[in-house]
């Protein structure tokens, strides 16, 4: 078996835990940074998890991606919007099927379609939803960071 296989054979989604708080936000907090190394974001981590707790936990269902009682990676759906508002997955596990079996996930719980917004910039995300089935759409400016943002859009087959 390899490890890719191996990984998400351990993998397990499951719902946002209370006792998940730190892990996330540290999770969110440094792979962002991971990926961004040049920018300088706007908001110490403190900032993060207050968002997170005010913002995400009201507003949306969260879910995780554990490997061996370890968070691997998180995504926060909006659900009467259907839209994915974080998906993250940590460095260490990336490229691994991780963020595909999120995707899945999101997908199975909004077979109506859903929609997200990635940094313009981050061309290996969008890569990864593209070849995910989502499709580029409108340009905007995240509200959070300040940078130039791409939508995309997931809709069924028909």
């Amino acid at each position: 078996m390899g490890i890719q296989e191996n990984l998400t054979h351990q993998l397990l989604i499951r719902p946002y835990q209370s006792e998940d708080l730190e892990a996330i936000v540290q999770l969110w907090y440094n792979t962002w940074h991971e990926t961004f190394p040049h920018l300088q974001h706007p908001h110490l981590s403190t900032e993060w998890k207050r968002r997170f707790l005010d913002e995400l936990i009201p507003l949306g269902s969260i879910w995780t991606a554990e490997i061996e009682g370890e968070i691997a990676g998180f995504m926060v759906i909006f659900k009467r919007k259907s839209f994915i508002d974080q998906l993250f997955v940590d460095r260490r596990y990336q490229s691994h099927g991780i963020g595909a079996k999120l995707l899945g996930h999101a997908k199975s719980l909004h077979p109506q379609g859903l929609r997200l917004y990635t940094l313009r910039e981050n061309t290996r995300a969008r890569a990864f939803y593209e070849r995910n089935g989502f499709t580029a759409g409108k340009l905007s400016v995240n509200a959070f960071n300040g940078q130039p943002n791409v939508e995309y859009i997931w809709k069924p087959k028909q």
